[in-house]
C-alpha cells in the first residue's frame, strides 16, 4: 500500500504508520522539517508534484486549517489519491471554543516562529487558519463532490476542550 502524510512535519506520524502497517508512506511538506527517516518530497504550495491516483490512501493531520485555499488542497489530494482521503482536524462547536482554539494555534505559532528564528525550524504556515464548524466541513466536501465514508471524534488530550475529529472522504460517487 502507498500512502501520502501531506504535510508530514516531523514525520513521526508516517514513521510510526509505516512501521506498524508495512505500508510504504511518503511526506510531502511546503517545508522539510522532517526528523524521522521517510522518504520526503518538497512541495510549492499549489500542485503537488505526483500523477493522478499515485497513492492508494493520502492523509493530512492537523495540517489543513494552515493552507491558504483548503479546497485547492482538498482538490490536489484528492488528484493525486486513488479514491480515499482521511483528514484530521480541530472542529469548533460553539463561540467559546472557536476562540480557544485560535488561541491555542497562535501561542503555537509563537513557538514555531521562535524555532524558525533560532534556525531549529521552518515554519511558513504563521497566524494562517481556516477553522471549520461540522458544517463548514460537510459543505466544503460537498462543494467538491467529495463522498463523506465515515466521521468520528477522536480524544487525543482528554481536557483539550477542541473537538478533534477525522473525516474519510472519497472522490468516487455512491456507486
Amino acid at each position: 500500500m502507498l500512502v501520502l502524510d501531506f504535510g508530514n512535519g516531523s514525520g513521526a506520524v508516517a514513521h510510526t504508520l509505516a512501521r506498524k502497517s508495512g505500508a510504504r508512506v511518503v511526506g510531502v511538506d511546503v517545508a522539510q522539517n522532517s526528523i524521522f527517516p521517510i522518504p520526503a518530497v518538497s512541495y510549492d504550495g499549489r500542485v503537488l508534484p505526483f500523477r493522478d491516483g499515485t497513492f492508494d490512501l493520502v492523509y493530512a493531520v492537523f495540517v489543513v486549517h494552515h493552507c491558504p485555499d483548503v479546497k485547492a488542497v482538498l482538490r490536489e489530494v484528492s488528484r493525486v489519491s486513488k479514491g480515499r482521503v482521511l483528514l484530521v482536524e480541530d472542529v469548533w462547536t460553539n463561540r467559546r471554543n472557536k476562540l480557544w482554539l485560535y488561541f491555542f494555534h497562535v501561542l503555537f505559532d509563537l513557538f514555531m516562529l521562535l524555532l524558525t528564528l533560532l534556525g531549529k525550524a521552518k515554519w511558513s504556515s504563521f497566524f494562517r487558519y481556516d477553522f471549520r464548524d461540522e458544517a463548514g466541513w460537510s459543505a466544503c466536501f460537498q462543494s467538491l463532490g467529495l463522498r463523506l465514508v465515515q466521521a468520528g471524534d477522536l480524544i487525543m488530550h482528554p481536557r483539550y476542550p477542541v473537538k478533534h475529529r477525522y473525516y474519510l472522504v472519497d472522490k468516487r460517487p455512491v456507486s
